[in-house]
């Protein structure tokens, strides 16, 4: 299978035991986080956790399943094009804005699981159509999200034979932090190097 840059980088960083958190509610771009876990589900060993608003409730579950990686998944307001793609540890949110609207800032959340599972934690950011008036998901993010989840179905299983059986699967490495790609037309995921 052909793999371009950005997804060998993204497989060389799916170790040990993942946890994907889903965010969002439902009824806009917010939803994309849950609309990815939709996606996975059934289809990957991974363990998902539909944390809708509250993802600082579900920390007790996730310690449970003694991840090394956890991945949050939400629509993020970065600034980027709608249905771009940015991946932040919880220092790149120290001081700045809130960038999501849930209750506890996310680099709050972020820094929490990292102090309760001593795991790696990374935000996997979508960027959502801030003009779209669709009910669900608008165009850009539905392309970002399929392709996001075909993009992990296709990785996880391969790293899974190493972990002898583990509960969870996640993405995360400080190399790959400050990595941005954009959802191009159909499925397509391209590697912008911002």
């Amino acid at each position: 299978m052909y793999m371009n840059a950005w997804e060998k980088r993204l497989g060389c960083v799916l170790t040990g035991t993942v946890a994907i958190v889903g965010i969002g509610t439902r009824g806009n771009d917010d939803e994309a986080g849950l609309a990815l876990l939709e996606r996975l589900r059934g289809r990957t060993t991974a363990v998902l956790f539909e944390a809708e608003e509250v993802p600082e409730s579900y920390v007790g579950e996730i310690v449970a399943c003694r991840p090394d990686t956890v991945l949050l998944v939400d629509a993020v307001d970065f600034g980027g094009a709608p249905g771009e793609v940015g991946l932040f540890s919880q220092h790149e949110l120290t001081g700045r804005p809130p960038v999501s609207t849930h209750r506890l800032p996310l680099g709050l959340v972020m820094k929490y699981l990292e102090a309760e599972t001593r795991a790696r934690v990374v935000l996997l950011g979508i960027q959502p159509d801030l003009e779209s008036r669709e009910e669900g998901l608008s165009p850009a993010v539905e392309r970002t999200v399929a392709a996001l989840a075909d993009l992990l179905v296709g990785l996880l299983p391969a790293h899974w034979a190493e972990t002898s059986g583990a509960a969870c699967a996640c993405v995360s490495a400080l190399k790959c932090l400050n990595t941005r790609i954009q959802s191009l037309p159909g499925t397509a995921v391209e590697d912008k190097g911002l």
